[in-house]
């Protein structure tokens, strides 16, 4: 600590040395841009939650427990669903619950929509909205989301077909 006042100390003296000491936060998540594991954007989307970025936290609810979106995703390559009104499509729901996208599924529904559930496929409700808004997501939006909580790829509606080919990217199986 007393080497961090004295590095302030100095900054005060010296402005250029200013941006060389980050007395906050030191250290910030890496955004892999250029990583051979994303899969390009196709759509448009405004936000951080790019392909290569970690993905953001949020707080949401699970079968009326309150907690954090990240606690739910990692380990395994994840697709988050993003469901209108609380009801994901019987096709989107059974790509997902047959386990042959190699993903595991993650539905979110909007606030006050708590009580959905589909065998197989963890239900997250957004109970403040922070989680659409931070992936700027609309009713159909799938992120694909790499074991280490980067977003993968991400689409604005629900394609096996390109999740099957983002996954075998990510892993290297073309």
């Amino acid at each position: 600590m007393h080497q961090l006042r004295a590095y302030r100390g100095r900054t005060r003296r010296y402005p250029f040395a200013r941006r060389l000491v980050n007395s906050g936060r030191l250290s910030v998540p890496a955004v892999l841009w250029d990583s051979p594991l994303n899969t390009l954007d196709t759509d448009e989307f405004a936000g951080a939650m790019v392909p290569g970025a970690p993905s953001t936290d949020a707080p949401v609810r699970v079968h009326g427990d309150d907690g954090w979106f990240l606690s739910h995703v990692g380990g395994d390559f994840t697709g988050v669903y993003f469901a209108a009104h609380g009801a994901a499509p019987a096709d989107a729901l059974a790509s997902l619950q047959d386990g042959k996208l190699g993903v595991k599924p993650v539905v979110v529904v909007q606030p006050g929509m708590s009580g959905i559930s589909y065998p197989g496929i963890d239900v997250i409700e957004d109970s403040e909205g922070l989680l659409a808004t931070r992936f700027d997501a609309r009713p159909g939006t799938f992120y694909l989301l790499r074991p280490d909580q980067h977003v993968c790829a991400r689409w604005r509606s629900f394609d096996p077909t390109q999740v099957r080919a983002a996954v075998a990217r990510a892993t290297g199986n073309p």
